[in-house]
């Protein structure tokens, strides 16, 4: 009995020195119970504390020969706990996989014991490692049974975890759990609840949860740190260090908040308290997390302030500090200098690290910019997609990049549908980024109306904007556009940036070129040319120069700016548009051989159409000139064998521009003799269309319809139109848009037909000129014809004075319209009999003459008679029975 009292006492000295933290003491006692009593009934529980001692002496490796000497008595009931000491060992020492197998090794052991302690070991150990799936399946087994007395710890760890993972959705679930009852982890589990609403930028809710720490004794100070920390987030620094100064020095989260003093430091510029402080952590905490955190905060700062040798020697720092962060701050020292393909290696390499869980949501929102600014836009949406609910941070920002991301891929219309709504609700300076992009997608799409909205909303509130310039320069743009060019004036000359204003100048002096005052035009453009020789657009300001000389009939003048740009802009774009003007200047001076130099230069190595075309028809004018039509065949063969080869098309050029003259028969020769030898479809087409101005109609029309492809339907929908045969006209015009790209006049001439068949019109989205203001004086007359508001007159004025003959006719017929039905009928006729000598299209003529007479009849026979007959005559022109 006594011997047992003697054996029983050492072991409970013992377990009292552990108690008390005694460590020394505490093992010499168990140390000698062991030699005392080799087979005492208590062995393993000695052994077991002897590991757990080495344990927390950081003996680790002797930790472990103690716990397994214990674990290897099957029949003790705390060998539950023991695993998780033993783990935590093996976890010491870097041997993840034997602390899983030692805990995994229990769970199969084990059968009646409580094993939550096992599951919430392997949780952490999953998790720290990065397998967070497996981590969770874990914690799961403990959070599923809210009687387990590890319910709260393991609810509380799985909010930890998924809060790593950045799911926060998920990681609010379990904490709320903890916070909404009385248990241990209610308060940390209230902090880490308000770190996710600071994340999330729920700052007003975070606030409240922190006040409910800052209100009990052992919370307090965290709970003030938190309040601190959400007015750091708001950029309220004064506010957070005034917090902050609320804590003592001797209070547990004290290191953070000399951290977040110096944050608050660096976010005010003040660089030396943010430096005094930074460098002054280390005599606060010897804890590396924090230190590596101080060391990456400097160079930031650095990078920041664009001083890169700096940030580069704060980098050379982190390397001895911490590898991960090093190659964190490597990637955004690489992203800084542009080296984008480089940085996003490094990105990619650190995305899934759990040491760097702080950085998690900036790495993917890293990798996400890199693949935008390597031009990578769908693979930057799929991303975007995949991490939106990691990314709630950046929330602003990547609304923002996504609207950028649409703009650049072209996808107009998603910039208006992802950032309209939340440029209503946005907070600066993302509201002003998110109206900017808006309006630059309207103009983008040649919506130039809502685009000018857009861009006069900017300026309207944003007057100290960095592109306030850019603004005013875009509605200049807008109005010019728009055909308002008075306007685009006024708006040119608000222009003050230093790169703007010179795309300002130069567009006033392109208006004044095509308003045709070109005295204005040259004075201003030269001006330009002189003070911003090697802008961008000095060499376009140059060449209006030449066209305005040329069309104020100073062929000389016109010349010597031409060769200007040969000369001073060698690499210039306008280089074949100079050869044009000195080739025409040739041609009409009978300078022959200079014109062929310069157009030869342009058939042999321009690719523009409209500038080739230009050149073969000025070789085709110069042999009508001199009356030897027939030897352009052999001319061109000769010179220009190897480049009509190359290019059949060219030939095509020169057939058209016969037809257009009138040499048919030429044009049929040059078919049949000279081009392509083989029946293809081209030729077939052209064969066709000949047959048809030659008078065979039904044959020439049937051929062309057989070829059934992209330049006979184009063919048949001119003819029809030219018929006015309506049906046949939207029968072919919407097999073309059914077949081929989107094709703007093919569009126009739809909705025409559709129009005159009084049919509701249904376009695609129509974006050139002249196609925009054509559409929108027709659906404006189908709104008059519906509604009869006269009001309507007050719209018609850009659409009278449209440079656009067919804009111009239609909006007379309106106003005329408008005055005939007001009773205001000298007006109407002032419109209306006008409409024949603007543009000759007979149905819109026809229709505005019936209404001439119905005013004229009775009160003047004779006149009356004059249009009924004239009516005759047009209508003779079409198939259409009005």
């Amino acid at each position: 009995g006594s011997s047992e009292i003697k054996e029983k006492s050492l072991v409970l000295l013992g377990e009292n020195y552990l108690r008390k933290n005694d460590l020394k003491n505490s093992f010499k006692t168990f140390n000698k119970y062991i030699n005392m009593y080799p087979a005492g009934k208590h062995i393993p529980f000695a052994y077991s504390r002897l590991g757990i001692i080495e344990y927390q002496r950081g003996n680790y490796e002797n930790g472990i020969n103690y716990l397994n000497l214990a674990l290897k008595f099957k029949n003790i009931s705390y060998r539950v706990d023991l695993s998780v000491f033993l783990a935590n060992c093996y976890k010491q020492l870097g041997d993840y996989k034997k602390a899983i197998n030692s805990l995994e090794q229990m769970i199969k052991l084990v059968k009646d014991e409580n094993l939550d302690p096992v599951y919430i070991k392997l949780a952490e150990i999953e998790s720290e490692i990065g397998n967070n799936k497996k981590a969770i399946s874990y914690i799961n087994k403990v959070t599923g049974n809210p009687k387990s007395q590890f319910y709260h710890k393991a609810n509380y760890i799985a909010g930890n975890i998924l809060f790593n993972m950045s799911f926060y959705e998920n990681a609010v679930k379990y904490l709320n759990r903890n916070a909404k009852s009385d248990n241990d982890y209610k308060y940390p589990s209230i902090y880490l609840l308000g770190e996710i609403h600071v994340i999330n930028g729920n700052y007003f809710t975070a606030d409240q949860l922190f006040n409910k720490l800052s209100n009990t004794s052992m919370y307090k100070y965290p709970g003030i740190f938190g309040n601190g920390w959400v007015a750091f987030e708001r950029g309220n620094y004064t506010d957070a260090l005034n917090n902050f100064e609320k804590i003592p020095s001797k209070a547990s989260i004290y290191k953070d908040v000399i951290f977040y003093k110096a944050l608050c430091y660096k976010k005010m510029n003040d660089e030396e308290s943010f430096f005094i402080y930074a460098d002054s952590l280390k005599h606060y905490t010897s804890d590396r997390s924090l230190i590596k955190k101080i060391e990456y905060e400097k160079f930031d700062y650095y990078l920041s302030e664009n001083r890169l040798n700096g940030a580069q020697k704060e980098l050379n720092k982190l390397k001895k500090t911490d590898k991960l962060y090093y190659q964190y701050s490597r990637g955004l020292l690489l992203y800084k200098k542009d080296k984008y393909s480089d940085a996003l290696i490094i990105f990619k390499s650190l995305v899934n690290s759990s040491k760097l869980r702080d950085f998690t949501g900036n790495i993917k929102y890293r990798i996400i910019l890199c693949n935008f600014k390597l031009k990578k836009y769908n693979k930057s949406i799929e991303l975007i997609n995949k991490w939106n609910k990691q990314l709630k941070y950046y929330n602003n920002e990547i609304t923002i990049l996504k609207g950028d991301i649409y703009l650049k891929s072209g996808k107009y219309n998603k910039v208006v549908n992802t950032l309209t709504n939340y440029y209503k609700k946005a907070k600066e300076p993302y509201k002003e980024i998110a109206l900017r992009t808006i309006a630059w997608a309207y103009y983008k799409a040649r919506n130039y109306g809502n685009s000018y909205t857009k861009f006069k909303e900017f300026t309207k509130h944003y007057q100290n904007s960095k592109y306030i310039n850019e603004a005013y320069l875009e509605l200049g743009n807008c109005a010019y556009n728009l055909n308002r060019k008075q306007e685009a004036l006024n708006y040119y000359k608000m222009v003050k940036g230093k790169d703007e204003i010179q795309k300002a100048i130069f567009r006033q002096g392109k208006i004044f070129y095509e308003k045709r005052e070109y005295i204005e035009a040259i004075q201003l453009l030269r001006s330009f040319i002189n003070k911003y020789p090697a802008s961008s657009v000095a060499d376009d300001a140059l060449l209006y120069v030449a066209l305005s000389f040329y069309n104020m009939n100073q062929p000389d003048s016109a010349d010597i700016s031409a060769k200007k740009i040969l000369t001073n802009y060698k690499n210039s774009n306008k280089y074949f548009d100079a050869l044009i003007i000195l080739g025409d200047i040739s041609f009409n001076n009978n300078r022959y051989e200079k014109m062929q130099s310069y157009f030869s230069d342009i058939i042999k190595n321009d690719n523009d159409t409209f500038r080739i075309k230009h050149a073969i028809n000025s070789f085709v004018d110069y042999f009508i000139k001199i009356d030897k039509i027939k030897d352009i065949p052999a001319y061109l063969s000769t010179n220009y064998g190897e480049t009509l080869r190359n290019n059949p098309d060219y030939s095509f050029y020169i057939t058209d521009y016969l037809i257009m003259k009138g040499y048919n028969k030429e044009a049929s020769l040059l078919i049949d003799n000279v081009i392509e030898k083989k029946l293809t479809d081209k030729k077939k087409f052209y064969l066709g269309k000949l047959k048809i101005i030659n008078g065979d109609t039904t044959g020439g029309l049937a051929d062309i319809k057989l070829l059934n492809n992209k330049i006979a339907l184009s063919e048949i929908v001119k003819f029809y139109y030219n018929i006015y045969q309506y049906d046949s006209l939207i029968k072919y015009s919407s097999n073309y848009l059914s077949k081929y790209t989107s094709n703007d006049m093919i569009i126009f001439e739809l909705d025409y037909a559709l129009f005159w068949k009084g049919v509701p019109i249904k376009t695609k989205q129509i974006g050139s000129v002249p196609y925009i203001s054509r559409l929108e004086i027709l659906k404006l007359i189908r709104q008059y014809n519906s509604s009869k508001d006269i009001s309507l007159f007050n719209l018609l004025q850009p659409f009278l004075s449209n440079n656009d003959l067919f804009t111009k006719a239609y909006a007379m017929y309106l106003a005329g319209l408008i005055k005939y039905d007001s009773g205001n009928y000298k007006n109407a006729l002032n419109y209306l009999l006008k409409i024949k000598y603007i543009y000759n299209r007979a149905d819109i003529i026809v229709k505005s003459l019936k209404i001439c007479s119905d005013i004229l009849s009775g009160d003047n026979d004779n006149e009356s008679d004059k249009i009924v007959n004239e009516i005759k005559n047009y209508e003779k022109k079409t198939i259409y029975n009005y």
